[in-house]
């Protein structure tokens, strides 16, 4: 009996722990330098890994001027990713465009016309 138990909490907290790091966000890439480096009379460095990294897509359009109205996101508002990807999942347009905007996976802009959840939240 004692060993069923300790199995059980040996599943529940490998549980927990896999769904902590499933639903961390992934970092973000690293920053591009501003200035070049220094000239140095050292060994030349290794070669950078954003030399290996694709060009980021042109957008398709240019920003709007004035943002829609369903983008009506304050920053006083702290959303976070956490796995969420459905819009019965989300509370508010903001928070809906928040997650299309930053976190990866999301099911929620069937249309694929940058609105989210049309039909609950944002229509």
């Amino acid at each position: 009996m004692k060993k069923l138990l300790l199995y059980a909490l040996l599943l529940l907290v490998g549980w927990k722990l896999s769904l902590k790091f499933l639903n961390a966000a992934p970092p973000p890439p690293p920053a591009e330098p501003d200035e070049p480096a220094a000239v140095s009379h050292s060994a030349p460095a290794a070669p950078s890994r954003a030399a290996e990294l694709p060009a980021a897509p042109e957008p398709l359009a240019p920003p709007a001027a004035t943002p829609p109205a369903w983008r009506s996101e304050s920053p006083s508002q702290n959303f976070r990713c956490d796995g969420r990807t459905h819009c019965s999942q989300m509370t508010s347009c903001a928070e809906a465009t928040y997650f299309l905007k930053n976190c990866p996976n999301t099911k929620m802009d069937g249309d694929g016309d940058g609105v989210p959840c049309e039909q609950q939240w944002c229509g």
